[in-house]
């Protein structure tokens, strides 16, 4: 596979991840009644000083609003979608071998 189709293969599993977070999203919203929030924490762009931070933000959000997100496949989908892109190109083939145990 040749650098551009790897590229496009990586852009197209990344769509393919928020489409399966977005449906989960809304299939929750829509069973779940309306409430406060934590807000979304920034994405991670891979600078080791700033994880200290960004791991708990990202914790208590699980934490808090988890039931919110939706189960535990979502909640790794949540928290994939806040890695900044380079990071997410990084983790990309953990989260291919993930995915196909899962299925």
């Amino acid at each position: 596979m040749d650098p551009f189709q790897a590229q496009v293969q990586r852009e197209f599993d990344q769509l393919r991840v928020e489409v399966t977070i977005l449906r989960a999203q809304l299939a929750v919203q829509s069973i779940t009644p309306h409430r406060a929030r934590l807000p979304n924490p920034e994405k991670f762009a891979g600078s080791t000083y700033k994880f200290n931070t960004w791991l708990p933000s990202v914790k208590a959000k699980l934490r808090v609003d988890g039931p919110v997100i939706g189960d535990e496949i979502a909640q790794f989908y949540y928290v994939y979608l806040n890695l900044d892109n380079s990071v997410q190109s990084i983790v990309l083939p953990q989260l291919a071998q993930a995915e196909e145990v899962q299925q």
